[in-house]
């Protein structure tokens, strides 16, 4: 960023009317609105001399600016976005991606932060469907178990219902098997 020179209407305009031209642009005010904020204040400040400060100096403060908050989204985990906040970061993906003179760093950063957000949501659905698949193989095999020649003929046969299913519990889901938690010692 270059220094403003000393006899410059930039350099001379109040702290207050720096600030509001600077956030003019930030927001993509064109220059010559910025030539009528200023002439609201009496200051004469012609359009070549503002896009030189634009150049200058507002561009460098917003690639600072991009470059601090992606260093800040790179340390956030993507898959704690929300579907909005991920589709404001693709905005400004794209927006970034279609400006001159953006930072690649910055670009490679957020558009991580949607990749590896894609690839959670991904991995989300393959465990999802995973627990569907086996699932839905258990209740088969206790369909199975439950059709089967010895579980109808305990069903259909004599005794109470307490008895039939002590007989059944083994034969659908196997031995009763006892564990003992082994502490150890840390």
């Amino acid at each position: 960023m270059k220094k403003l020179r000393q006899d410059s209407v930039a350099a001379n305009l109040p702290p207050y009317l720096r600030d509001a031209v600077d956030e003019m642009f930030f927001s993509g005010t064109t220059y010559k609105a910025v030539q009528e904020r200023v002439a609201e204040d009496g200051i004469t400040w012609s359009l070549t001399s503002i896009a030189q400060y634009y150049h200058n100096h507002v561009q460098p403060l917003m690639a600072t600016r991009r470059k601090d908050i992606a260093a800040k989204l790179n340390k956030i985990d993507a898959s704690d976005l929300d579907e909005a906040t991920l589709q404001a970061v693709r905005s400004t993906v794209f927006d970034l991606a279609t400006s001159p003179g953006s930072d690649p760093k910055t670009l490679k950063t957020l558009f991580g932060i949607v990749q590896s957000y894609a690839k959670g949501k991904l991995e989300s659905t393959r465990l999802q469907l995973d627990i569907d698949k086996w699932q839905t193989m258990a209740a088969q095999a206790l369909l199975d178990k439950a059709l089967s020649p010895e579980v109808q003929a305990i069903v259909n046969g004599e005794g109470s219902d307490a008895q039939k299913v002590a007989m059944l519990r083994p034969l659908l889901f196997g031995k009763a098997q006892t564990i003992t938690p082994e502490f150890i010692n840390g």
